[in-house]
């Protein structure tokens, strides 16, 4: 599988791997050999239930012993509310900790420390047995053995591919992990992890079965690089509490034991409540920490820490704040000092309530959430607006904290923003915008502790933190980049920031160029880059849309054969209604090729337009008029807004920067070296591009660049030539632009011939606003006053003419359902049409026929049996199948019944006597495709052939 590229997230990059996971920090100066006394504590039960993905993991201790041969134990409870591995010895400063609980009564613990060797503690390790060998294995099971795996490689490759194909294929990738991890190639299941966490470095629950899979195979130097990383990314209470459950288990059960272990647990403690203590999840570490503080003997140094974790865990709205509280109240005494005032309940009282109105945002926010590329989904709309809610939140101060304080949740809150909104433009934007608004002196402060610092903004800063509030947002920017490279929103902003941290190379350009030109490349490169990205999404769109073009055509592949006269309507049928089909599908694709054209075509125009105003304020007018004539007229996303904006630039600045002749760019038509003439060119420039000659917004531009001119000939003159081409309907807006000028500075005249011309141009547009419009009365609250609140926009509704029929006697009822899908016609030539003009002969009755009611005659009435299924039957209006060819039709059924038709003779009297005939005319519709008419065939019957005449009656109903 390829390796995925490295992606930053927020604050977080992978770094090399440190010397240690968790740097002993010096909280106090210890005594040679201090003698620490470990004052146990009942556990404390909690009322918050952990999640499950934190309960069941128990991974390998660190040890020097084979993890993978050590079966799991289970676990039991300590002070600390930590989770302990049940039958190990675990030492805390020379103590053992399993025997510290069989002697709970006794107020003072001081057991001395029997040390063991590596070489004895594996002697007492059960040894497994080995594997056995392939001779061992039953060739049935071998063989069944092989199957399996032939079928998980299989069940890889796939995935793989799906992954190939869609890398942000979620469920993929979970399976692919699972499947791996069955397989149980090490090598395998390392590399998946690390593409993974590469691609999605938020998600803290790979990150732990990562960690777990490197703590099974004993890897402490990998382990050692995971931990550091993983907080990076991923900003997690989970992680956290896993973190401490690991590493200090290790602390306690080292064997030799650590020279320092309580100093070194509290420096756990502190790790990882620098990353993840704002959280209000984060209640069940402090409580865990406090515990763990209380069950030491309260020294000077353990006070202190514990008064300070106090005070810190109830400025902080958590989860289990009532819990802190009671545990604060129950320790008062001890951790009070004399000249210190104790927290008041008041505080308590407001931050529980802070808490019930913070839960309205963060549990309704999805945090076991993969982030992918926004869809916008009902669950991802809904997640923007609490995270978003959320944030604005946080910034109103409920908690009503000092500046720096509320600049360190704001932050926090920004980060875990970033996590669950990782392709969210706005987060981003808005995050380095807080950060550049943030107040020197609350800077100085942040600066000032390193270590809160380091783990607050991660690898944004140096080792040595000398970074500004403005390289740490454009350092953000750029990891935003690297996430969502085509936002616009993301790289214009950083192109902004990074323009403006090169100030002073630009300001001293000439004395300084190597470095002028380094802060210009860098900056142009960024919209280059952009732009580049633009244009391969444009030239994927087009091959995209060209392949569902193919497809389209290759699945419905309609060929029309030479002659179709013979083919039965079904089939006739099931070709038109393919062909429209497929016309119908093609213009929607085309519609939604176009639709997704327009917007990346829109994005290089204004991409564009920041790229020439940056070359001209760093390079001047002349470098920027190059890059305008020699790239941007030639690219594809150059929209009409380059255009205008340009020509407005250089109307604006081309006197201030060019004194001389216009060079190599200046020259307008007929060499007009004006500027004016310059600026006429750069317009006359987009005339010649068909598309942009029949976009009325150009023309409107356009339109509007002589208005500020100022000049009148060319004013009339545009509006009237462009007023003949463009539609009406598409036109408006250049009367919207041109009417105000005429009704501020023409004569009466032209302006009563200009509102004339638009009344009849648009009937349906309200009176009242053109002349708010005509008197210059933009605060509509006036003729509100006079004409009612009805003003804003009131339209003239339009009149429709009435759809009259053909005899004009009436306008047509409301019409049955239509039936203009198969009437409407694809190819006439292909397909048979009846003439519906046509009427059937009937054959001339006789008067003592007349007098009886024939069988599907108006005059009388059906027999019952026809009635009663005629009255079963839908109304005609609703036959929406196919059209049948009549003349087809009565051949199936002469020929299938031998009916003979009779034809129309010439009726005289002396035939007529003694005898009854029955003279019929088959006029059928005239086949297309050079079929031969039918001939009429006589048929003179004898007296009894009235049975006949009933068939041909029934064959007319």
């Amino acid at each position: 599988m390829p390796q995925q590229n490295t992606q930053q997230m927020l604050f977080l990059q992978p770094q090399q791997p440190t010397a240690a996971v968790y740097p002993a920090q010096t909280i106090y100066q210890p005594q040679q050999q201090p003698p620490y006394i470990l004052q146990p504590t009942v556990p404390q039960t909690r009322t918050e239930e952990r999640p499950n993905n934190y309960v069941n993991l128990h991974p390998t201790l660190i040890n020097t012993s084979n993890a993978a041969n050590t079966a799991p134990n289970p676990t039991t409870t300590i002070a600390g509310g930590i989770n302990r591995p049940a039958g190990r010895k675990q030492f805390t400063n020379g103590v053992n900790v399993n025997e510290r609980r069989t002697n709970a009564n006794s107020s003072i613990i001081n057991k001395p420390h029997v040390a063991t060797s590596s070489a004895s503690t594996n002697q007492r390790q059960k040894k497994v047995p080995a594997e056995p060998g392939s001779w061992q294995i039953p060739p049935a099971a071998q063989q069944q053995l092989s199957a399996v795996q032939q079928r998980q490689s299989q069940q890889i490759e796939t995935l793989e591919l799906r992954i190939a194909e869609n890398v942000y294929d979620t469920e993929a990738w979970l399976s692919l992990l699972d499947e791996v991890k069955n397989k149980g190639d090490q090598n395998k299941i390392r590399e998946t992890f690390r593409n993974f966490t590469d691609k999605f470095p938020t998600v803290s629950r790979q990150w732990i079965e990562y960690i777990n899979f490197e703590l099974s195979q004993d890897d402490k130097n990998k382990v050692q690089e995971l931990y550091p990383n993983s907080f990076r990314c991923a900003v997690s209470v989970d992680l956290a509490k896993h973190y401490i459950e690991n590493v200090r288990n290790q602390v306690e059960t080292s064997d030799p034991p650590e020279p320092d272990p309580i100093g070194n647990i509290i420096s756990i403690y502190k790790y990882a409540l620098n990353h993840v203590g704002l959280d209000i999840e984060s209640g069940v570490i402090w409580q865990d920490y406090l515990n763990f503080l209380n069950s030491i003997e309260p020294m000077d140094n353990i006070l202190n820490e514990l008064r300070d974790a106090y005070k810190q865990a109830l400025k902080i709205p958590l989860n289990n704040i009532e819990e802190i509280w009671k545990s604060y109240k129950k320790n008062e005494k001890k951790v009070s000092l004399p000249n210190q005032q104790p927290i008041k309940k008041q505080q308590y009282d407001r931050i529980s309530t802070v808490v019930k109105d913070l839960r309205r945002f963060t549990d309704k926010i999805n945090k076991n959430i993969i982030p992918t590329p926004l869809k916008w989904t009902k669950s991802e709309t809904e997640q923007k607006h609490y995270v978003e809610k959320w944030v604005e939140w946080e910034k109103s101060n409920p908690l009503r904290l000092e500046s720096v304080d509320l600049s360190k949740r704001i932050i926090y809150a920004y980060k875990k923003a970033m996590m669950y909104m990782r392709y969210y433009p706005k987060i981003w934007h808005d995050a380095a915008e807080y950060l550049v608004s943030i107040r020197d002196e609350d800077w100085t402060s942040i600066k000032n502790k390193k270590v809160e610092a380091k783990a607050l903004f991660g690898s944004l800063i140096g080792k040595e933190f000398k970074e500004t509030k403005e390289e740490i947002a454009v350092n953000l920017l750029n990891t935003a980049i690297e996430i969502i490279p085509d936002s616009l929103m993301v790289n214009l902003r950083y192109a902004e920031l990074k323009e403006h941290l090169n100030q002073n190379s630009y300001r001293h350009r000439d004395s300084n160029p190597d470095a002028f030109q380094e802060a210009f490349c860098e900056n142009f490169k960024t919209y280059e880059s952009l732009l580049a990205i633009m244009d391969k999404k444009y030239e994927k769109i087009e091959q995209d849309m060209q392949a569902e073009v193919d497809a389209l055509i290759k699945r419905h592949d309609v060929k029309e054969t030479e002659n179709t006269t013979y083919e039965d309507g079904e089939t006739r049928e099931l070709k038109r209604k393919k062909q429209i089909g497929l016309k119908n599908e093609l213009l929607e694709v085309e519609e939604r090729k176009k639709r997704q054209l327009d917007k990346i075509v829109s994005a290089g125009g204004i991409i564009w337009i920041n790229l020439i105003s940056f070359v001209r304020r760093v390079k001047g007018l002349e470098e920027a008029r190059k890059l305008f004539y020699e790239k941007a007229v030639l690219s594809r996303l150059c929209t009409y807004n380059v255009y205008a904006e340009f020509a407005l630039m250089n109307s604006k600045f081309a006197r201030k920067y060019i004194k001389n002749a216009h060079s190599t760019y200046g020259a307008g038509p007929d060499n007009d070296n004006s500027p004016a003439g310059d600026d006429m060119k750069i317009f006359k420039l987009g005339l010649d591009r068909k598309e942009l000659a029949e976009n009325p917004n150009y023309i409107a531009e356009y339109l509007k660049f002589f208005i500020i001119k100022n000049d009148h000939i060319n004013i009339h003159s545009v509006f009237e030539k462009y007023i003949q081409l463009i539609p009406s309907d598409q036109s408006k807006i250049l009367w919207d632009i041109y009417c105000p000028y005429v009704y501020k500075y023409c004569t009466l005249f032209k302006i009563r011939n200009i509102e004339e011309r638009r009344r009849q141009i648009y009937p349906q547009e309200s009176s009242i606003k053109r002349f708010a419009d005509r008197f210059g009365l933009p605060d509509t609250s006036l003729l509100k006053n006079e004409i009612g609140s009805q003003f804003d926009h009131v339209m003239v509704p339009a009149t429709k003419t009435p759809t009259v029929l053909r005899n004009k006697k009436e306008t047509r009822e409301p019409a049955a359902p239509e039936r203009l899908a198969l009437l409407k016609s694809v190819s006439q030539e292909t397909f048979i049409r009846p003439k519906m003009q046509s009427s059937w002969l009937l054959y001339d009755q006789t008067e003592a026929e007349k007098e009886q009611p024939t069988v599907g005659s108006v005059s009388g009435a059906p027999p019952e049996k026809i009635a009663r299924h005629l009255a079963t039957l839908t109304p005609v209006s609703n036959y929406k199948g196919p059209i049948i060819n009549p003349a087809a039709l009565m051949n199936v059924i002469v020929k299938n019944n031998n009916i003979l038709v009779p034809s129309v003779r010439d009726r005289s009297p002396a035939r007529t006597e003694g005898r009854s005939r029955t003279r019929q005319t088959e006029t059928f519709g005239k086949q297309r495709g050079g079929a031969p008419k039918r001939r009429r065939r006589d048929y003179d019957g004898e007296d009894d052939d009235s049975s006949d005449r009933g068939k041909c009656s029934i064959i007319l109903l």
